[in-house]
């Protein structure tokens, strides 16, 4: 629920349909026997018919904060704020502490011992002196210190609440008022009863640490003046100059080539690459069952703008499953469509695939838009094309089953890989549009489109 463009609350409608949840639990990498073990009280409720249901949850302070900074209701400042504070009916303290019913509060060991808790918290021992029970922080007086919190804890609850935004001049008048208030109750206050506050981490604060601070301007005055009384020194010797290009040479044999670091990285890197593609792979496959998908666009982090590791990435992705459900499941999106991205420092690389059921028109029913066939390096072609500024005379390496495309990053020119990207992944998703291969609404979901860009439907 989304009220003035801000969001006021959330739900869902639930899972209720047993080989539906026995998917996800297998999308998330579990086997049958720990599924089972773990919500087999779940899935029985399903397999005996649980009926669909769902639920929205919103917060009333949240609710009326976002229609109160609309309407302009009148707060502390006399104008319209976006402080859940101010619509709450006991704002908590910073420390967490209610001003009106006085909590957190420490308990009783009865009432611990009957709930069969124990407190690990650490409470302050009294000590007797002269008669009078005092705080071993400070010879502080109990009920003085219980009438100077409740006045605290409510001079916090007035504090005015954080600015969005810069500050406004009432904000800054407000916030100048309330550190007079302040001031004047802990000037009320012996230095005991101060330490004893700021021990337990009530609302004090150090006035006098702040105008003591060391005045920068008058130190580096005073040297400057002691500077020029200073006997004058003779001149120094100049350093020799140092020959730059020879220390970089130095460097560079230095830090020669290490071939079988080189290979470790290059290994590790190349294991990550393979591993992201084929936990993408899963995603798809699970989407592709449950919601008709039939194309995708998506990004690779970790080729890097390597078109030699993207492969290896869009390969794993496409593999076929494992058989055995005990290994953890990767690949199975080679029967969608598919263009991948992965931008580095160099380059923007782009891979796509197309199955061949998706290279043929295909008759939708409920007199619903054809859906053209699509060719891979048609799709990429296409893409190209529309970036003509950024990747003049480019054109895709290929055929209908697979292509691949390269551009390059041009400094001079402002082009750089990663910001180009979403364009990309944009008029991809324009063209399956045009081509009737994807559905904004209705109730069909073949042909759907769905993708790490704003325009998906998952």
């Amino acid at each position: 629920m989304v009220l003035n463009g801000i969001e006021a609350g959330g739900g869902s409608i639930r899972i209720t349909d047993p080989a539906t949840q026995n998917r996800m639990f297998e999308l998330l990498g579990m086997a049958p026997e720990e599924y089972e073990e773990r919500f087999g009280f779940l899935m029985e409720a399903f397999r005996h018919g649980a009926p669909p249901h769902g639920g929205l949850a919103f917060g009333l302070d949240r609710l009326c904060t976002i229609i109160g900074e609309a309407t302009g209701i009148p707060q502390q400042l006399d104008r319209p704020t976006l402080s859940i504070r101010d619509y709450m009916a006991f704002p908590k303290t910073s420390g967490g502490a209610d001003a009106m019913i006085k909590t957190p509060s420490v308990l009783e060991p009865a009432q611990l011992a009957e709930l069969s808790v124990v407190s690990t918290a650490k409470v302050e021992e009294e000590v007797s002196s002269g008669g009078n029970a005092t705080k071993a922080a400070g010879a502080v007086n109990e009920g003085r210190m219980a009438e100077l919190k409740v006045k605290l804890d409510a001079l916090e609850a007035q504090a005015p609440p954080n600015p969005r935004g810069k500050p406004t001049p009432e904000w800054i008048e407000q916030s100048r008022k309330h550190n007079e208030d302040r001031e004047a109750l802990q000037a009320t206050m012996s230095e005991d009863e101060i330490a004893a506050a700021m021990e337990k981490k009530w609302y004090v604060k150090d006035f006098k640490a702040k105008s003591g601070k060391p005045d920068k301007k008058a130190d580096k005055k005073k040297a400057k003046e002691a500077k020029k009384e200073a006997p004058k020194e003779a001149p120094k010797e100049a350093p020799a100059k140092k020959d730059k290009k020879a220390d970089k040479k130095k460097d560079k044999k230095e830090k020669a080539a290490d071939p079988e670091a080189d290979a470790k990285a290059l290994a590790k890197k190349r294991k990550a690459a393979i591993k992201e593609g084929g936990k993408k792979g899963v995603e798809i496959e699970g989407a592709a069952d449950m919601g008709g998908l039939s194309f995708f666009c998506t990004t690779l982090m970790e080729a890097d703008g390597d078109m030699e590791l993207l492969k290896e990435s869009f390969e794993a992705m496409n593999a076929d499953p494992p058989e055995d459900p005990e290994e953890e499941r990767r690949g199975g999106a080679g029967g969608v469509g598919k263009m991948v991205f992965s931008a580095g420092p160099a380059y923007l690389q782009i891979v796509c695939n197309m199955p061949k059921p998706l290279q043929t028109d295909f008759k939708r029913p409920d007199g619903e838009p054809v859906r053209e066939a699509m060719s891979a390096v048609d799709w990429v072609n296409a893409v190209l094309q529309k970036m003509s500024k950024e990747a003049p005379g480019v054109k895709a390496q290929g055929n209908a089953d697979f292509a691949t495309a390269s551009i390059a990053s041009d400094k001079e020119k402002g082009i750089f890989a990663l910001k180009i990207k979403d364009d990309a992944m944009a008029y991809a998703y324009a063209i399956l549009q045009e081509k009737n291969c994807m559905t904004l609404g209705g109730d069909s979901s073949e042909g759907a489109c769905h993708g790490d860009f704003e325009c998906d439907d998952y």
